[in-house]
């Protein structure tokens, strides 16, 4: 069997993450940060990166945008 490349682990996050909520995306950012971390880091704290972690996505797609236009 043939490995998949990133791309296509990346279309298949993509589509299975369509069918959640934000809340549920939200949810999965933390989890995905405390595993990161190996849970040495507090909720809170997960919770404190995932937020830095979105505004920082926001800005990128925001310079992003203004550059293509």
């Amino acid at each position: 069997m043939k490995n998949k490349t990133t791309q296509q682990q990346f279309a298949a996050w993509l589509a299975e993450d369509e069918k959640k909520s934000q809340s549920e995306l939200y949810q999965d950012i933390v989890s995905d940060i405390q595993k990161l971390y190996k849970n040495k880091i507090t909720e809170a704290q997960a919770h404190a990166a995932a937020r830095d972690l979105i505004g920082y996505c926001q800005i990128v797609i925001t310079d992003s945008k203004k550059q293509r236009d």
